[in-house]
Order: C-alpha cells, then sequence, then structure tokens
C-alpha cells in the first residue's frame, strides 16, 4: 500500500526502537481494549471470547472454511472443532458442504450470530470514531495506510506460514 503522506516532511525518527516500542505497546493496549468491548457488549449468556473472535472472523470474511478459520485464529484442530460445535449448537452459525469439495465444510453466521457481529462492531466503531474524530483526517488517513500495511504483512506471513 501507498502512503498518500508519502515525501511529506518524512522523519525517519519514526523507526528508532523507542517509537517502534511504543507502538507495539500502543497496539496491544488497542487490542485490549477492543477485546474488552466485545466481551463487555450485551450478548446472549456465555458467549465466550473465542466464539465472539469466530462470529467476528466470518461476519467481516464472509463464508469461511473450518482450515481458514483455524489458520487465521492459531487454534488447534479440537479446540476449533468444539467452538465451532458449540456455535451451531447455540444457533449462531450454519455449516453447509462445500459444493467444490465434499470433504469441506462452509460457515455462516445466522441471523442470530449477524446480530452478536454487529452489535460488538457497533461498540467497536463507536471506539474508532471518537479517536478518529480527536485525531483528524490526516491522522485517520496515515493510521489507516498503517493498518492496511500491518495487515498486508501480517496475510504474508500467515500464508508463508501455512505452507510449512
Amino acid at each position: 500500500m501507498k502512503n498518500p503522506l508519502a515525501g511529506k516532511n518524512r522523519n525517519p525518527l519514526f523507526l528508532r526502537n523507542e517509537e517502534l516500542e511504543k507502538a507495539v505497546a500502543l497496539m496491544a493496549n488497542c487490542d485490549f481494549g477492543m477485546a474488552t468491548a466485545m466481551v463487555t457488549t450485551p450478548l446472549p449468556p456465555a458467549v465466550s471470547s473465542t466464539s465472539i473472535r469466530l462470529i467476528l472472523l466470518i461476519y467481516f470474511h464472509g463464508k469461511a472454511g473450518t482450515k481458514t478459520l483455524r489458520e487465521r485464529l492459531k487454534l488447534p484442530k479440537q479446540t476449533l472443532s468444539n467452538q465451532l460445535k458449540e456455535l451451531i449448537a447455540r444457533g449462531f452459525a450454519v455449516g453447509t458442504v462445500d459444493p467444490q469439495d465434499q470433504r469441506k465444510t462452509i460457515l455462516s453466521l445466522t441471523d442470530q450470530g449477524e446480530a452478536i457481529a454487529r452489535a460488538v462492531v457497533d461498540r467497536q466503531k463507536t471506539m474508532i470514531r471518537r479517536a478518529f474524530s480527536d485525531a483528524g483526517p490526516e491522522a485517520v488517513a496515515g493510521f489507516t495506510v498503517v493498518l492496511e500495511n500491518l495487515a498486508a504483512s501480517m496475510n504474508s506471513q500467515h500464508r508463508n506460514v501455512s505452507r510449512r
């Protein structure tokens, strides 16, 4: 991803170890905050954070196969299988046979699963909207570029690890 602000007052100080450590700490803090928003959103009883992460992964990526979910969440097969059985049993997701490969199951959210995802995402969007409003449009544009690059880097690493 190209930075639309590239070349404008570029300062290599943002690559210093102290700045990188600060960025890692901030990302960890934001991850914790977003996770807190997941578990503090009013949801049906006993919906685990892992279940919410699965629901959100399916919500954002559309229908997903179990292999994709396992690789994305870094869960052992048995753990993922148990979580998916719970989501299906509680009516949050449905599994259908992949028409292209009968051995695979494709998962999608039910209306109830979609409602859970929307409730969590709405709470997270409120948090982000507040921060974006305070930061201003140029900061948001830079932040978006950084996140796109980080996501691309993580996806690239994910593919490389998956091939091993």
